[in-house]
């Protein structure tokens, strides 16, 4: 049972949110933990920024693993390569402690996020789901 009121609120806002929501959310997600592991990396606290690594490593195997690649097609399948690199540098980064790799995901994953956030708003705006297969999420 959460009793932090803003957990609360969290798991509210995830449980009310449209599947485009929850991919933007992800996201979100992922670039926070990533930018606080960063800041663990270059204070050398390896323990704390490992756990915020392994976080963003989660959403990244989230999103990978909700594509639909017979679906979705050739976006389905350019979103599995770009998971797997991201992954894969999230990796380099807890493994070597070294905050680049995990700074490059950010960025690769800010760059992505406009289009999800235009992709969820559409979405909602005119009800139909996302663009199928991209994510098992959306369908």
């Amino acid at each position: 049972m959460l009793t932090n009121p803003y957990q609360q609120y969290q798991q509210m806002q995830a449980q009310t949110a449209s599947p485009g929501e929850l991919v933007v959310m992800l996201y979100e997600g992922a670039i926070a933990f990533i930018g606080r592991a960063c800041q663990h990396l270059e204070r050398k606290e390896y323990e704390a920024a490992h756990r915020l690594l392994i976080r963003a490593q989660e959403i990244v195997v989230e999103l990978q693993s909700t594509l639909n690649l017979r679906a979705g097609g050739p976006l389905a399948v350019q979103l599995d390569a770009i998971y797997t690199y991201l992954l894969d540098r999230l990796i380099a980064a807890n493994v070597g402690k070294d905050p680049a790799p995990a700074q490059e995901v950010a960025k690769h994953l800010r760059e992505l996020l406009p289009a999800w956030k235009a992709a969820a708003a559409a979405s909602v705006a005119s009800r139909q789901p996302l663009p199928a297969g991209t994510h098992a999420v959306l369908v």
